[in-house]
């Protein structure tokens, strides 16, 4: 039997797949919090299953399993950032911004959440406020980093629009 033939046949098995491969970058990838009795592998395979509902465009059962993943591991952070761009697709930005201050408040050098929050609020048009969270991610990570680079840029882009703003006579 081969692969492609798995993948026409069983979506259950598919998923299995994915989760074991995607298991094995998530070490790689995304910190983890490891609180003792709270790292379960099934907070990792909920939020791969979250991953997977979440590509397929089925936004509520992506929410579903990222909430719980982080029944599983109250501390996942990155589940709690999945949460809140879920929630962004959605177009609910209240319960996105709650994710992602969620998530920083568990792990203050995760830069996503950070890079998450000032986007968010750029969409919102305050800038002041993006600008805040562009610079906290830009005094994370290495300084020759490609996302430290790019919110070291945005936050000086944003400052210098914040000013023009302020120049401009109001009507």
């Amino acid at each position: 039997m081969s692969i492609k033939s798995i993948f026409k046949k069983s979506a259950p098995i598919k998923i299995q797949i994915i989760s074991t491969i995607v298991i094995l970058l998530v070490f790689f990838v995304c910190p983890l919090t490891f609180a003792g009795e709270y790292f379960t592998i099934e907070a990792i395979q909920y939020r791969i299953k979250g991953y997977v509902y979440q590509q397929q465009g089925n936004f509520d059962s992506a929410i579903e399993n990222y909430k719980m993943a982080v029944a599983q591991n109250p501390f996942y952070v990155c589940a709690y950032n999945d949460l809140g761009i879920v929630y962004e697709q959605m177009g609910w930005p209240e319960k996105a911004e709650e994710q992602y201050i969620k998530a920083i408040s568990i792990d203050s050098s995760y830069g996503s959440a950070y890079t998450n929050l000032a986007l968010l609020y750029e969409k919102a048009g305050d800038l002041i406020s993006a600008r805040y969270y562009w610079g906290k991610r830009a005094n994370l990570g290495n300084s020759n980093e490609q996302w430290t680079l790019g919110a070291k840029n945005r936050y000086n882009e944003l400052g210098e629009l914040i000013k023009k703003q302020k120049k401009q006579p109001v009507l």
